[in-house]
C-alpha cells in the first residue's frame, strides 16, 4: 500500500465514521422527539 492509498483509506475511514455519528444522532432526536 502506497502513500497515496493509505491517504485515500484514511480519509474514508473518518466519513464512514462521522457518517455514522451522524446517523446515530438522527437516531437519537428521533427518539427524543417522538
Amino acid at each position: 500500500m502506497n502513500n497515496v492509498q493509505k491517504k485515500r483509506y484514511s480519509a474514508s475511514l473518518r466519513y464512514g465514521i462521522e457518517k455514522c455519528r451522524i446517523v446515530k444522532d438522527a437516531k437519537a432526536n428521533i427518539l427524543r422527539t417522538s
